[in-house]
């Protein structure tokens, strides 16, 4: 794949991810599948960010989001 690709890529696997667990007729079993999911990938674009792996343009995205941050993201939830 496309280097420049690949963030688009993860986005979209991320919306569709959401897409399946907003569903209701998705069951349980399948939507905690889909979470360890979301957590594979978000792990692969933290890799990126602190490689530098994505461009001016993809980190402009990344800041219309203020809940998304490398700092939130690599803290284990609190519970």
């Amino acid at each position: 794949m496309d280097e420049q690709n690949i963030y688009g890529h993860l986005k979209e696997q991320l919306e569709e991810i959401v897409i399946q667990v907003r569903s209701k007729d998705v069951p349980l079993e399948k939507s905690l599948d889909l979470y360890d999911e979301a957590l594979r990938i978000g792990g692969r674009c933290i890799e990126r960010l602190e490689q530098g792996g994505f461009t001016s343009e993809e980190m402009a995205t990344l800041d219309d989001h203020p809940d998304i941050s490398l700092e939130s993201a690599q803290k284990p939830p609190q519970e």
